[in-house]
């Protein structure tokens, strides 16, 4: 592992998120900022909070031990995922404010009712 990362981990819904940043510590700036999201069958605790900066180019990895829909409210994603599936989200986090992703299982977006979110997406300004 480089210099100056560090690995926190939080359960939310349904999720153990490991959450890792990774600082460069040639260049000094920023990598990437990574998060990881795993959806399991139990409600969590509290959700996970993601930080980043406006205009980071953001990745989210994301598997599920249960079929679920994912989403980032604000951001219009979305991933269906089987028991056992992957998928990754990157994008430019272009707006600031506080997000709420969300998960659905098979039968349970009638009326697009939501549990309490799995996890948060905060982006700050610069």
């Amino acid at each position: 592992m480089k210099a100056g990362a560090f690995i926190a981990a939080a359960t939310a819904w349904g999720a153990l998120a490991a959450v890792t940043a990774v600082a460069s510590a040639s260049s000094g700036r920023a990598e990437e900022p990574a998060f990881a999201l795993t959806v399991r069958s139990q409600p969590p605790a509290q959700p996970v909070v993601f930080r980043v900066r406006k205009d980071d180019a953001v990745m989210v990895a994301l598997s599920s031990e249960i079929a679920a829909e994912i989403h980032l409210h604000g951001y219009n994603l979305e991933a269906r995922l089987a028991a056992g599936g992957t998928a990754t989200w990157r994008f430019a986090a272009r707006a600031t404010g506080r997000y709420p992703i969300n998960v659905h299982r098979p039968g349970e977006t009638a009326g697009h009712r939501h549990a309490p979110p799995l996890a948060y997406l905060e982006v700050r300004p610069r």
